[in-house]
């Protein structure tokens, strides 16, 4: 799965590079078009073991994390939930805190080439300073037909 993800991104970065892109693919759509609507809620303190059921369950990649007071405080990759072998451990232990935001209303096109630079190729979605939604690569593919 890992490989094939690969395969996908740099087929992506190519696409970007070599400027072959369709326009009309992105235009007007922007990021709060394609990303992935955030519906449940993870919490720092919910262990791997519940977050990995949700994410299986839910089909997600990627989902952002909230302490007790539902403010942002990371984003949890379910590669990396599904390599732990210790599911008792809080989320907190194994979610990324140095990410950075980006906002639904910035071009897809762009939010594309922004992702594919995060670590875990994804990013929370900021709208009226509230997040909406996680955008990553993968939800470029459900957009398009360049796969």
């Amino acid at each position: 799965m890992e490989e094939s993800r690969i395969r996908n991104l740099n087929h992506t970065k190519k696409l970007i590079t070599e400027g072959k892109l369709k326009e009309s693919l992105f235009m007007p759509l922007k990021v709060h078009d394609v990303m992935s609507q955030e519906e449940i809620k993870i919490y720092q303190d919910d262990e791997l073991e519940t977050a990995e059921r949700i994410m299986d369950w839910e089909g997600l990649k990627h989902v952002c994390v909230f302490d007790h007071n539902d403010e942002l405080v990371g984003v949890l990759n379910y590669e990396n939930v599904k390599k732990e072998k210790k599911l008792h451990l809080r989320v907190r232990y194994l979610m990324h805190t140095d990410f950075h935001r980006i906002y639904g209303q910035l071009d897809a096109q762009e939010g594309l080439k922004a992702v594919i630079n995060e670590p875990d190729h994804c990013m929370p979605v900021i709208e009226n300073q509230k997040i909406i939604g996680i955008l990553s690569v993968e939800d470029f593919y459900f957009a398009s037909d360049f796969n």
